[in-house]
């Protein structure tokens, strides 16, 4: 088995990739669950399947604050 060389450090640790729908919420300032399959859909998040659940891709959160708008 290969070891993964990841730097942790206490204020530099790893993130996920990606999060539950739930996190998202909560990252998103409380968002309905509604929105956030809206968001899905219209493609301003990028959401995978990992198993039976649906995921949203971290960066896609990262880049729907920065833009600053989810096209509404």
């Amino acid at each position: 088995m290969a070891a993964t060389n990841i730097e942790r450090t206490p204020t530099n640790t790893a993130e996920p990739l990606v999060v539950p729908i739930d996190e998202a919420r909560r990252l998103l300032g409380g968002l309905g669950r509604s929105t956030i399959y809206r968001l899905m859909d219209t493609g301003a998040l990028d959401a995978v399947h990992v198993g039976g659940r649906r995921m949203i891709r971290l960066a896609s959160i990262r880049s729907l604050v920065a833009e600053g708008s989810a096209g509404q």
